[in-house]
């Protein structure tokens, strides 16, 4: 994780004052392993997503170099074995690629390859979010919900800060909102910008802040989404120009950090 990324945006992204990666980030990253590893544009499915262990970031000085003081830098590996598992492991230092035993298990997938007849109805989804927007009602402005964010401990810079409003319904099961593009630099380096991906994740905590509870009483703990049951990417993805690949056609499975 070098300092380009943490000044364009991972620095924006703290949890009690330390800067975490975020878990569309590590999604992200397992995507891009996925479509480095096959030779066709496939349709993807990202099965049990699930975050073991957070991914803590060395931050940056006022200057915008590495906080030498830190640790060393971060590094992280994803490896795609040939029957589709997907593992993240990080480790922080001058670790090499052979160094596998010394790194910790950040997140795990499950990679599933499907021809296009597999894919889910997108019409369905599409009309099912038309229909929420006249069950979701209850009106929160954005700076309202970082308000919020920002009294559980989860700090949030600009390029982080892309819910405009959000609406949720009574039954406190839905939530609509809508999102800002956010910096339109990112947008040259991500099929989809980890931030934006971020959002959406953090509009699902919108519903929390409308439940009705003593705005009295002291702040819960934040609560992080870890694990996602299903995740689909339509064959326009590419892999992003963030990660690199140490794969070839006659290895097994595919690396990237």
């Amino acid at each position: 994780l070098h300092n380009g990324i943490l000044l364009d945006w991972l620095n924006d992204h703290q949890l009690f004052g330390t800067i975490v990666l975020p878990g569309a980030g590590l999604l992200e990253f397992i995507v891009a392993a996925a479509l480095q590893s096959s030779k066709e544009t496939p349709f993807l499915q990202v099965d049990g997503f699930v975050i073991r262990q957070p991914v803590m970031v060395p931050s940056c000085t006022e200057s915008g170099s590495l906080d030498r003081s830190a640790a060393l830098a971060t590094k992280l590996w994803c490896t795609v074995s040939n029957v589709g598992f997907a593992e993240i492991t990080t480790s922080s230092g001058r670790l090499s690629i052979s160094d596998a035993d010394s790194r910790v298990l950040s997140s795990e997938a499950t990679i599933i390859v499907h021809d296009k007849a597999a894919l889910p109805n997108w019409s369905f989804f599409a009309s099912s979010a038309l229909a929420a927007r006249n069950t979701c009602r209850d009106f929160v402005k954005g700076h309202q919900i970082y308000e919020k964010f920002g009294s559980y401990g989860l700090t949030f810079g600009p390029s982080f800060k892309l819910i405009k409003y959000a609406f949720v319904n009574v039954d406190r099961t839905e939530v609509i909102a809508e999102l800002s593009l956010g910096d339109r630099r990112l947008r040259r380096s991500y099929v989809i910008p980890p931030p934006l991906i971020d959002a959406m994740f953090q509009s699902a905590g919108v519903i929390g802040m409308c439940d009705g509870a003593d705005s009295s009483s002291a702040p819960p703990a934040p609560q992080i989404p870890y694990s996602i049951d299903h995740v689909w990417i339509r064959p326009q993805a590419a892999a992003t120009s963030l990660w690199e690949s140490d794969g070839g056609d006659d290895c097994d499975g595919c690396v990237v950090h």
